[in-house]
């Protein structure tokens, strides 16, 4: 794959989630123990009330500079549509967030993990 197929895929897919012993924001994957949002948090900041973290966060914003930060956020809410997973902040987000987020809901517990899925062109409806 080269960087032109991928350069539109929400930056956290591309540069992947932390770990338990090396955690990562969830937004700009920066080294970070952050503070651990809800989903439906992260939706509400982003989906709702417009939030584009690629326009407000310096980390991000030079991560896809030269690129469409538009193309970027669709990206990213299409990934929330279907998120239920709880999202780790480092402070620097979270500082930009704050104005965003609704009063705290309760995490879930849960942490998403991108495994890539193979699907054949029978799995998709189609013939072979």
């Amino acid at each position: 794959m080269t960087n032109c197929s991928t350069q539109y895929l929400p930056l956290l897919m591309l540069l992947g989630g932390g770990t338990a012993q090396n955690p990562v924001c969830d937004l700009c994957s920066m080294p970070s123990d952050g503070t651990i949002l809800a989903a439906a948090d992260i939706r509400h900041a982003i989906v709702d009330k417009g939030f584009n973290p690629f326009l407000k966060i310096p980390v991000l914003m030079g991560k896809i500079m030269g690129t469409d930060p538009e193309i970027h956020l669709q990206n990213l809410k299409s990934l929330l549509s279907f998120d239920t997973s709880d999202w780790n902040i480092c402070p620097a987000c979270m500082k930009a967030l704050a104005d965003e987020l609704p009063p705290p809901s309760s995490p879930t517990g849960a942490r998403m993990s991108i495994t890539p899925v193979s699907v054949t062109v029978a799995d998709a409806g189609g013939t072979q």
